[in-house]
């Protein structure tokens, strides 16, 4: 009786930046904006004129505020598709880095030029998976 293999063929392989650096930069996005939301505050705040707080208030708080949401949103987002649109795909011939939101940048390495990888991770690279 002969035993078949069952073996799974693979053409290639698609490997993207550890999903923890991009919650790191999502949460230095985080970070960063609500830093801007403070400091206009403390600005609008230590105003000399106590009546000019309450028109400022009203008139630029809101209609800035939305802008800085939208820039934030827009930033997030940017970010987000950065990260989708680079990761490196292998192949059984070469390996391709392939990256960029609005230009596109292909690098390529054949596998007959590579002799010899060295890999190197930290503590820190092998706990959060980069």
């Amino acid at each position: 009786m002969a035993q078949t293999e069952n073996t799974l063929q693979i053409s290639h392989i698609n490997i993207r930046i550890s999903i923890s650096i991009l919650v790191f930069k999502l949460f230095v996005v985080e970070i960063f904006s609500l830093a801007v939301v403070i400091a206009f505050y403390t600005l609008l705040f230590t105003a000399q004129n106590t009546s000019m707080i309450f028109v400022t208030i009203g008139s630029l708080s809101i209609p800035l505020l939305i802008i800085l949401a939208i820039l934030k949103f827009a930033l997030t987002l940017f970010i987000i598709i950065q990260w989708i649109n680079e990761y490196y795909e292998i192949t059984t011939t070469a390996i391709f880095h392939r990256r960029g939101v609005i230009f596109r940048n292909e690098e390529k390495y054949l596998l007959t030029h590579i002799q010899m990888i060295v890999v190197h991770q930290t503590l820190i690279g092998r706990m959060f998976n980069f």
